[in-house]
């Protein structure tokens, strides 16, 4: 009986110690395990750690190329603030020398022209003397004498109509006038022009155009620069005036062309057409002279009248330029 109990007692012994040796295995494996864990977790720390340095670097270092930057940038924008100050002081200098010249040359005027004037005046006075004496080879010279001082006279209303406008001294008068009669008569005044060169001058112009309200000289004088550049780039060819009614701008029109078979220009020259001092070919400069200032006076002074003028033309088959002028009310006495 107590043989059995030790027995029994023997079995129950081992298996204790089996747990226990189980248990104590199990709790060695635990423990390995933990500091495995551990060892994992102080390595993702410390590659952590130095992410977060390199990072923090990186951040300095594009915080330090900023501030240059935006250092670089101040430096800069001061340069262009004192750039743009000077610019604007260049301008307003620029413009008020642009002022003052246009102010001179539209104040003196009368004194430019009036020299001149007397010039072509008592040339004219001595050729009447002259041709009573037939004294046919001063004549001559004093013909060349009155073109040069009229072609003198021509160059220098240019320059001062440019003035004027420029100097805003150029005022529109307005008047009423039958169309067909003023360009009848400025076609009358540039026929010698266009027959110099062996052209042929053809005119069309509508039947009952109505009487027009406008000013009345520079409509003349716009038509004659027309067909003193056409007369001028023209020879053996063909030029014609025509003048009609369309519809423009929500209204009726005044169109007056003036078309030649001449030298022509390039689209590309359009532009500078009617640019002061400007001529579409600067080989045209040489070849025919002028001051290229007729087209840009005749631009300005139709666009002060309210109108347009415009240009089309194809390089040695001809060119085309044409007046467009609104039509503005007419009172009804002066329709009477």
């Amino acid at each position: 009986m107590l043989e059995r109990k030790l027995k029994r007692s023997e079995v129950a012994r081992k298996l204790l110690e089996g747990r226990l040796d189980k248990s104590d295995l199990l709790r060695k494996h635990t423990i390995a395990d933990l500091e495995n864990a551990r060892y994992e977790v102080q390595l993702a720390n410390d590659l952590l750690s130095q992410r977060v340095k390199e990072r923090t670097a990186d951040l300095e270092k594009a915080n330090n190329c900023l501030l240059r930057e935006i250092e670089r940038r101040k430096h800069v924008e001061r340069e262009l603030h004192m750039l743009n100050t000077e610019l604007v002081q260049a301008r307003d200098q620029a413009l008020k020398a642009s002022e003052i010249k246009s102010n001179f040359l539209a104040n003196m005027s009368h004194e430019l022209r009036t020299p001149l004037n007397a010039v072509i005046g008592y040339s004219e006075i001595i050729e009447e003397e002259l041709q009573e004496l037939s004294l046919d080879d001063i004549l001559d010279d004093l013909n060349k004498l009155q073109i040069a001082a009229k072609h003198q006279l021509v160059l220098i209303n240019d320059v001062l109509d440019l003035a004027r406008i420029e100097a805003e001294k150029l005022y529109i008068e307005e008047e009423i006038f039958v169309p067909s009669q003023l360009i009848e008569e400025v076609v009358l005044t540039s026929k010698p022009m266009v027959e110099k060169n062996n052209n042929t001058l053809v005119i069309d112009i509508a039947n009952d155009l109505p009487v027009c309200r406008a000013d009345k000289t520079k409509l003349s004088q716009i038509i004659l620069n027309l067909l003193s550049n056409a007369a001028k780039f023209t020879q053996n060819g063909c030029i014609s005036v025509r003048a009609d009614i369309e519809k423009e701008w929500g209204g009726e029109c005044l169109v007056i062309s003036v078309e030649d078979t001449g030298v022509g220009f390039d689209n590309s020259t359009l532009a500078a057409l009617f640019e002061p001092f400007t001529q579409g070919d600067s080989s045209s400069t040489k070849e025919y002279g002028g001051t290229g200032l007729g087209l840009a006076i005749s631009k300005q002074l139709i666009t002060l009248m309210g109108g347009d003028l415009d240009a089309d033309g194809v390089k040695g088959v001809g060119a085309t330029f044409t007046i467009k002028l609104p039509y503005l009310p007419i009172p009804n006495v002066a329709k009477k």
